[in-house]
Order: C-alpha cells, then sequence, then structure tokens
C-alpha cells in the first residue's frame, strides 16, 4: 500500500527522535546548544544548475532562498555543455546569458559572499554535449576538435553517432577522452583560469568519469596504450575469451586488466594535479561521483574511494538520489563501511520524491555522521517554494 502523508509524517517524525538522541549520546554540546557542535560543522551545500545563472534578478532569488534557509555553500553550474557562465578566453560564452557585459560568476561571488555563503565552481568536466542537435557557435570544443571526442568499443566517435542511439541504449551524449593526451591539460587550464580570476571558495568537478564501461576508445588515446602495451585495446574488446587460437586466457586478462587501469589512471593523475592547483590557491577540491564506490570504479573508472584515501578531494559528493529508501541506505552503509565519513557529503535529490522522503534521508544522513549534505537541486525549490516548509519542520538548517 502506498505510504500517505500521515504515515510519512509519523515516520520522518521517528527519524527525528533516533537522530537527535544519537547526536545528543555522542556530542553532549549538540544537545546542549554550545558552540562547537557537530551541526555547526556540517556542509549545507545546495547545487544551482546554471539555467539560474543568467541575468542577476535570478543570482538575487538564490541567494535569498540560500541565505533564509540556512543553505551555506552553493554550488552554481558555471561550465555546462562546453560553455561558460563566467569571462573566459577558453571556453565559449553560454548563449543564455542575455547581457553581453554581464559576469555571472563574478556577480554571484559578489552577493552570496556579502551574505556569508561560501561559493563552489560547479564545471562540467568530460562530457561535452548532450542536447538533441549540436550547438550552432562555431568556436565550441565539438567543432575546434573533434578528435578530441571519445568513442566506444566498436570504434565508434560519440561525435558520429546519432542522437537515438544514445537514448536507446546506455545514457549517452558527446564525452571528452581522458585517454587523449590533450584532454586533461586542457580542462586542467580551463579550471585554473577561474581559480586564476574568481575568488572562489572551491571547484567541484563534475562528469569527472568516462561515459559507460564501453568508452575510452578515442583513436589517439588507444595508440598511446598500444605503443606501452603493444596490445591494440580495440582488438581486445573485439577477442571472445573462447578464442584460444592466438590468445590464453591469462594473457588476455592481463592486458585487460591493464587497460582498464588505464582508464582509471588518466582521470586519477588528471584529479591529482588540480587537488595540486586547489591546495596552491587554498581552496577546497570536491566531486559530484556515482553513490556505489564499487560501480563507479568499474563501470565509469571512477575510482573516488581511491581519491578520498589518497587525499586528492577535500570530500565527494556520492550522488545518492535513489527515490527508494532502501535503496538510499544500501548506498549510505557501503559508503559508510570503506570511508572515513568526514570525506563525505550526501548527495540527495529532491526533484524524484516528497518533501518527506528528503527529509528523511537527510536525518539519515546526519544519524550516520557524514560531514553534511548537498540537495539537488535549487530548481525544485524555485518551482515549489513550499516544498522547504516540510524540511525546515524536520530539519533545523539553520
Amino acid at each position: 500500500m502506498k505510504p500517505t502523508i500521515r504515515s510519512k509524517y509519523a515516520r520522518v517524525k521517528a527519524t527525528v527522535c533516533v537522530a537527535f538522541l544519537f547526536i545528543s549520546i555522542f556530542s553532549p554540546d549538540a544537545a546542549s546548544g554550545q558552540t562547537g557542535t557537530i551541526e555547526e560543522h556540517f556542509f549545507k551545500g545546495l547545487w544551482v544548475i546554471r539555467n539560474n545563472l543568467t541575468d542577476k534578478a535570478s543570482i538575487d532569488s538564490v541567494i535569498r532562498f540560500a541565505k533564509s534557509n540556512g543553505f551555506r555553500q552553493i554550488i552554481m553550474q558555471v561550465r555546462g555543455r562546453g560553455f561558460a557562465y563566467y569571462r573566459s578566453e577558453i571556453v565559449p560564452r553560454a548563449p543564455l546569458i542575455g547581457d553581453p557585459q554581464f559576469d555571472p560568476l563574478a556577480y554571484t561571488i559578489e552577493r552570496a559572499h556579502a551574505e556569508g555563503l561560501e561559493v563552489h565552481a560547479w564545471m562540467n568536466m568530460y562530457v561535452l554535449w548532450t542536447a538533441q542537435t549540436k550547438p550552432t557557435d562555431p568556436t565550441h570544443l565539438i567543432f575546434q576538435h573533434p578528435e578530441w571526442t571519445d568513442a566506444d568499443n566498436r570504434g565508434v566517435m560519440d561525435m558520429d553517432k546519432e542522437w537515438e542511439v544514445f537514448e536507446n541504449g546506455m545514457r549517452g551524449g558527446i564525452y571528452l577522452a581522458p585517454t587523449h593526451p590533450e584532454v586533461n591539460p586542457y580542462l586542467k587550464s580551463v579550471v585554473k583560469e577561474v581559480i586564476d580570476k574568481y575568488d572562489v571558495d572551491g571547484i567541484h568537478l563534475d562528469y569527472i568519469r568516462y561515459q559507460n564501461v564501453v568508452a575510452g576508445y578515442n583513436p589517439t588515446g588507444r595508440e598511446v596504450f598500444r605503443n606501452q602495451y603493444g596490445v591494440d585495446p580495440l582488438v581486445l574488446a573485439q577477442i571472445s575469451r573462447l578464442d584460444t587460437s592466438n590468445w590464453d586466457e591469462r594473457s588476455y586478462q592481463i592486458y585487460v586488466d591493464s587497460w582498464n587501469a588505464y582508464r582509471r589512471d588518466q582521470i586519477t593523475a588528471f584529479v591529482r594535479q588540480l587537488k595540486t592547483l586547489c591546495s596552491e590557491n587554498a581552496i577546497a577540491l570536491t566531486a559530484a561521483v556515482k553513490p556505489n564506490v564499487s560501480n563507479a570504479r568499474s563501470r565509469f573508472f571512477q575510482d573516488w574511494a581511491h581519491w578520498i584515501d589518497e587525499g586528492l578531494l577535500d570530500f565527494a559528493i556520492p550522488m545518492n538520489y535513489a527515490e527508494d529508501l532502501d535503496l538510499f541506505m544500501t548506498n549510505l552503509k557501503l559508503i559508510e563501511e570503506e570511508l572515513p565519513k568526514e570525506k563525505v557529503v550526501m548527495g540527495i535529490a529532491v526533484y524524484n520524491q516528497s518533501e518527506f522522503d528528503v527529509s528523511e534521508k537527510i536525518l539519515k544522513t546526519l544519524g550516520a555522521r557524514f560531514q553534511g549534505f548537498c540537495l539537488f537541486s535549487y530548481d525544485t525549490f524555485a518551482d515549489n517554494p513550499a516544498y522547504i516548509d516540510v524540511i525546515r519542520r524536520f530539519v533545523m538548517i539553520e
């Protein structure tokens, strides 16, 4: 039977009691209202999609909402679909910005810092385009460097695929190839430009991964691997494990493992460079990551558990967007078992579930003593202003 509003209210209220009891036992200051509480150190973030950065009025609305509802960090999407929502000499300007003199990121930082809010520059990395039709701007990276885009294990470039292939297959778009030797230096220059020009509090990486498990076969990237290991990974992809005429099982597996490690290492090495860059400028480096640690590593070559272990991220934000509470808790517990909680901020969706469900997931996160939470995204609150009221009733986030 589908839960009623009344039953959800009762369930969340029970969760509130458990969470408060947990914090009271393990953090006496939190219960007494003294300073230095667990609550004070929590990250309370809000993802803000780029459509809200097109003019001053939209940004003002974001700042007012974040400040009045107790958020402390706003993660603003300033690079999306290969366009910049800031002044750049590298990335073409987003066509959605009407006023040619307006600098969305500069204005956001000025307004947010005046209200005591942190601004983290959310930058899409490898994903380059996801719309059904290609951009019309000839300066877009798709047209400037089509050879930098990725290919699948059939050797087909993302650039050459029809939209229906993306829609009917594994979720897709046009991605840059982490294996191409010119891609990571380009992306590093994009990030460095933002750090050099703007007083951001952090860089937030998104799509810092391959499109899926059959991606990474950019021709130039394959050639680099072949020169190092003596085999074309596209050949590996086309070989059956039962074909023993030229390959024995052990040799085949060694090469496959090397290729998988190679794909992972290209991203890890890039994150390592960005961490050095951010540390030199005393700002945070964070990343939105797949919520299942094992799946992230094996299917998307996003080895974020290793990034945490090596200290390459100040914290990760798993996109634990599951509507189902059991699945949400499964992901939470897997993270809890493998990683230090002070390095994890839980990402929670608001677009696909009720205010009661979100409240319960926030409380589960608080009770588990993670570093905090981040909600995706502001658009839901803008479309339904009453949505935040229920969350505020159960979760005092001021």
